[in-house]
């Protein structure tokens, strides 16, 4: 879905640059689009028929269009840059884009060599028995897949703030490489988010607010949640921080916030995040696969030494 909201958003972005008509390039946008968000879209485009502003038509699909999304279009169109701020919002998707592209392609060979691992480790086997082999390999596949996937089933379809989720996103920023990147996209994707707010004119507080919501980690958007409060007592958002947070990451953002651009600081920072966060995913798909191979290595060794102790009792 992340790609047809982008290129819904481009559309509406040059249409609207080009001068033409609200109504009709709502419904010229989505052509081609998913048919739950061409529906959702040309729901709003009636609604905008009806008098209704596109702010209010946006907030009666709330399932369709996250609070991130409606926030960007009412300051738009509060401000008369409604083609600058779908612009933006086809960048943001661009970057969820780009962020998953990191996360499979980081995840595809790690994945071929468990595979390849569960088809060479029983190898042995297949000299005595064929079917002992076959019930090894299925053995590990299960082994190496079935708690995972679990695993990310539990994730998606816990609650945000539950217990069990909690202590997952705990565990997965301890996990060494894993954890540095997932930290460093989570600080990245909020820095942008609250870039792309804070230069379409929403006040800080609620770019504090919904810049945390677009967070995937609760326990690093708990980190930035006393920005808001700070905020709105007429205080930087950075005295709201948890000090948890990297230190480069919170003086960089103190250094902003004190010389008045920190517009230009934010897209600094999560132009830096992504990048790290990038680098680190390609390292954990270097390191996953080298350890994979060094276990069955070990196991080769293991079963070798086994077999010498069968057939020469004695050595």
């Amino acid at each position: 879905m992340t790609i047809f909201y982008q290129q819904v958003y481009e559309n509406i972005a040059t249409m609207l640059n080009a001068g033409i008509d609200l109504k009709k390039t709502l419904h010229t946008s989505v052509n081609g689009a998913h048919q739950k968000l061409h529906d959702a879209v040309i729901a709003i485009e009636k609604s905008v028929s009806r008098g209704n502003t596109l702010t209010i038509a946006f907030s009666r699909h709330p399932e369709m269009f996250p609070p991130f999304d409606r926030a960007m279009i009412e300051a738009g169109e509060r401000s008369g840059k409604l083609p600058e701020i779908f612009n933006s919002l086809a960048d943001w998707y661009r970057l969820k884009s780009r962020m998953m592209m990191i996360i499979r392609s980081g995840l595809i060979k790690p994945l071929l060599t468990l595979t390849a691992a569960a088809f060479i480790m029983p190898a042995p086997v297949i000299m005595t028995s064929a079917g002992r082999y076959l019930f090894y390999v299925i053995l590990l596949l299960v082994i190496f897949y079935i708690p995972p996937l679990t695993l990310v089933i539990l994730y998606k379809k816990l609650h945000k703030k539950g217990s069990f989720r909690v202590f997952l996103e705990k565990g997965l920023l301890k996990i060494p490489v894993a954890g540095k990147a997932i930290r460093n996209m989570e600080l990245g994707r909020y820095s942008f988010g609250f870039w792309m707010l804070y230069e379409s004119g929403v006040p800080v507080d609620k770019c504090a607010q919904i810049a945390a919501d677009l967070c995937g980690n609760s326990v690093i958007a708990d980190m930035f949640s006393g920005g808001q409060e700070r905020a709105q007592e007429g205080n930087p958002v950075s005295a709201g921080f948890s000090r948890d947070l990297p230190e480069d990451f919170l003086s960089i953002w103190k250094v902003g916030e004190e010389s008045g651009r920190l517009g230009e600081t934010l897209k600094r920072i999560h132009e830096k995040l992504l990048e790290r966060a990038e680098y680190n995913f390609i390292e954990l798909s270097r390191w996953i696969p080298r350890i994979v191979s060094g276990l069955i290595a070990i196991f080769f060794i293991w079963y070798i030494l086994k077999s010498w102790n069968i057939f020469l009792p004695g050595i």
